[in-house]
């Protein structure tokens, strides 16, 4: 039950009570069965993602699937394989990632199951858009929407164009991204998830930028910005350089402007203090953001 409870929580957008609840679970599992640990430590992990701790969220990831392998669960082995990928990716190493996305796939063609396909396939094509392959990457987006339509998870689509949304910016089809990650923001917002449309108005920001209205990216960029950091989002950094750029864009001498660059690097610091001290690759990439020369709609 503490384990479920944990998972609600999470799924509300409250990751920090939710770490905490499963943490104790987690503790009490030591003599339950390997599936039932492995289903606690699966759901740790994407709670350490979301939350940007990503070398805890690979070791979690990793220890599941050890449990999945004792307990003799093919598919849950498969899930965690995508998971370490997932965790790759997000800490700024795309070739690493592929290998373990496509890995996966070719299990899954044994297992069968359109939803883990779907969700694979999807972040294959994020990291193909990372790596600049982007017609593979427009490809594999395209057709992560077609599984995941067949299964029905809205939950998941939404993700999934947003991610057509940063793949769009990568391009330099502003109008597409801004309309793919509308939608994204129609569909969260049915489904009362706070973080998933606040990212997806990040995107819509980022294409407003683009195309020259200052202003209304900014209206939508301000407050995603605080939501992400009000649910202390992984992400929530980016945000708010993002908003910087659409304040320095209005007017470039503004004081609004500079208190906002100067949110923005409190913002990343913190970011780059909670990770682990062996993550290098994603300071690294965290960094670079703060470069001069950032590209507003570069995937992170």
């Amino acid at each position: 039950m503490r384990g479920l409870l944990g998972w609600c929580l999470a799924l509300q957008g409250r990751l920090r009570e939710a770490d905490e609840v499963l943490d104790r679970t987690l503790r009490l599992t030591s003599n339950t069965s390997p599936a039932q640990r492995a289903d606690v430590l699966r759901r740790m992990h994407w709670v350490k993602l979301c939350r940007g701790r990503y070398q805890q969220a690979y070791a979690l990831a990793l220890a599941a699937h050890t449990e999945f392998r004792a307990a003799g669960d093919a598919m849950g082995q498969a899930k965690m394989s995508m998971s370490l990928g997932q965790t790759r990716l997000m800490q700024g190493l795309p070739e690493e990632a592929s290998g373990f996305f496509n890995r996966t796939v070719l299990r899954l063609e044994t297992i069968g199951d359109h939803h883990c396909e779907a969700e694979t396939v999807w972040m294959l094509g994020r990291a193909y858009t990372e790596l600049g392959r982007f017609d593979e990457a427009d490809t594999l987006i395209g057709r992560a929407l077609e599984l995941i339509a067949q299964v029905g998870d809205r939950d998941d689509e939404f993700r999934f164009l947003i991610e057509r949304a940063r793949l769009r910016m990568a391009q330099g089809r502003a109008m597409d991204a801004f309309e793919s990650a509308s939608t994204a923001r129609t569909i969260a917002l049915e489904l009362d998830s706070q973080d998933g449309a606040a990212f997806a108005e990040v995107e819509m920001a980022a294409a407003q930028l683009a195309l020259g209205n200052a202003r209304e990216a900014i209206a939508l960029c301000e407050p995603a910005a605080h939501m992400l950091r009000s649910l202390e989002a992984g992400e929530r950094w980016r945000a708010d350089w993002l908003l910087g750029h659409c304040r320095r864009a209005l007017d470039p001498q503004s004081a609004d402007a500079a208190a906002a660059f100067a949110a923005a690097a409190m913002t990343i610091e913190q970011a780059i203090a909670e990770l682990d001290p062996s993550d290098h690759a994603r300071r690294d990439r965290i960094r670079q953001i703060r470069q001069p020369q950032l590209v507003v709609a570069a995937s992170v």
